[in-house]
């Protein structure tokens, strides 16, 4: 009897929650963020809708926006939904320091950028605080979207330096861009790569075959009563 491979593990969706000022829960719409509401009108409750996306899925993506516009992460928050959830944080986190708090805080990964991080050399002393870290290589048309001139010349070479630090899972961010399929098999076969911005529901099936860890996607609240 002939033994087939194993298949690979299905590509997994992480469901992006958006945590605006003092526990408001926002939602995407067209262009800009707005607070989430029940079928009555009712703003959607924090705890409430973490401890949903929790049961169905494990994992959240946690979008911290006091921490993203303002540099001030919203730790008390963080901590109370990390108690049930597995949380991945990003909060505009631009050194070292930000990014062991928001671990202290029980976050399982906290988010790097290439935009917010002035080099591979911060990266560096971020991963030696935590290895809890993950990096998120932001693109536009295809070029390496980075604050100042410390990290590589390109996303692939990005992606390179990051796994010679030790970095092991990576995020790729598309802006408002298609994603590049090839290129995102390509970082895939050297360890894991989530994909977030640039993803459609509908390239499931190229999700598949990139080989990519799996998504970060924006969660559609049903109406609830």
């Amino acid at each position: 009897m002939t033994n087939l491979p194993a298949s690979p593990p299905a590509p997994r969706l992480i469901p992006a929650l958006w945590l605006g000022s003092g526990g408001q829960v926002m939602v995407p719409s067209e262009d800009r963020l707005v607070a989430a509401v029940d079928a009555r009108g009712r703003p959607l409750d924090l705890f409430e809708t973490a401890d949903r996306l929790t049961r169905e899925h494990g994992r959240i993506y946690l979008h911290d926006l006091e921490g993203l516009r303002r540099g001030k992460a919203q730790l008390d928050y963080i901590q109370e939904i990390a108690r049930e959830a597995e949380l991945w944080v990003d909060a505009g986190i631009q050194d070292a320091g930000d990014a062991t708090d928001i671990i202290v805080a029980g976050a399982t990964r906290a988010v790097l950028s290439t935009e917010r991080l002035r080099g591979a050399r911060e990266l560096s002393r971020a991963w030696k605080l935590t290895p809890d870290v993950l990096l998120e290589i932001k693109q536009e048309s295809g070029a390496l979207s980075a604050r100042g001139d410390g990290w590589a010349a390109s996303p692939a070479l990005v992606a390179a330096e990051a796994r010679e630090l030790g970095v092991g899972e990576l995020l790729l961010n598309y802006g408002d861009g298609p994603v590049d399929w090839e290129g995102l098999r390509r970082l895939s076969e050297g360890g894991p790569c989530w994909v977030s911005r640039g993803y459609e529901l509908s390239a499931e099936t190229q999700l598949l075959r990139s080989g990519a860890a799996g998504a970060v996607v924006d969660y559609v609240f049903s109406p609830e009563a």
